[in-house]
């Protein structure tokens, strides 16, 4: 499948690491929890992307 290398980055407002949890399960590469704090975002969206040039 052509866009099966995608990666997803959920943002969400959900705290419980058992919510985060099953949004990996359900296929998201990594979760941002809002509010956003930009560090924390750049290097996530870093990890994600390096994770798949790999």
């Amino acid at each position: 499948m052509r866009l099966a290398n995608i990666p997803i980055i959920g943002l969400t407002a959900e705290a419980f690491a058992a919510r985060h949890k099953a949004f990996l399960a359900v296929g998201m590469n990594e979760v941002i929890t809002k509010p956003i704090d930009q560090t924390s975002m750049i290097s996530t969206i870093q990890k994600v992307m390096f994770s798949f040039t790999e």
